[in-house]
Order: structure tokens, then sequence, then C-alpha cells
């Protein structure tokens, strides 16, 4: 039997995969990371903008507003993680 490595024990342990990491859950974790990498990066790259052409006239509000909004961009991409496991797990059964 083949050691787990670190990036398989990462991709387990952030998709919520029991046993061995197989195929279709790899196929799976992939699918769905993508997904959420393609929608997260395009926001970061263009949400980025409006604070940055907003701190000079507004900095103290992008200050406060601008983490929290990211804390809660991050928490509604993990919370779609879980979501779609949770989904297919009930579909590969």
């Amino acid at each position: 039997m083949k050691k787990e490595t670190f990036t398989e024990k990462l991709i387990k342990r952030t998709y919520g995969i029991s046993g061995p990491l197989d195929e279709y859950k790899r196929r799976e974790a992939d699918r769905i990371g993508n997904q959420v990498f393609i929608i997260l990066f395009y926001l970061m790259i263009f949400g980025n903008l409006i604070p940055l052409l907003l701190a000079y006239k507004y900095p103290q509000e992008v200050a406060l507003i601008y983490p929290p909004l990211i804390l809660v961009i991050a928490l509604i991409a993990a919370g779609y993680v879980t979501y779609q496991m949770k989904k297919n797990r009930h579909h590969s059964h």
C-alpha cells in the first residue's frame, strides 16, 4: 500500500473525505476546487480594484469594511465546498 502524501492528506481533510482517496473522490475534489478557485481568482482581481480606488477618499472605511468582507467571502467559499462534498457523498452511495 502506498503511503499518503502530504497533499493527499490536505485534500482529504479539506474536503472531508474519509477512507482512501480513490480516483473518483480525487476527481470530484479537483472539480470543486477548480470552481472555487476560478470564482475567487476573478473576485480577488476585480474586487481589489474597488477598495484600491476608494482607499484614497475613504481610507478608514475601506480599512474597516474590506477585511471582514474578505472573511465573509472565504466563509461562503468554504460553505460551497462543504455543500458540494456532502451533495456528492449522497449521490455516490
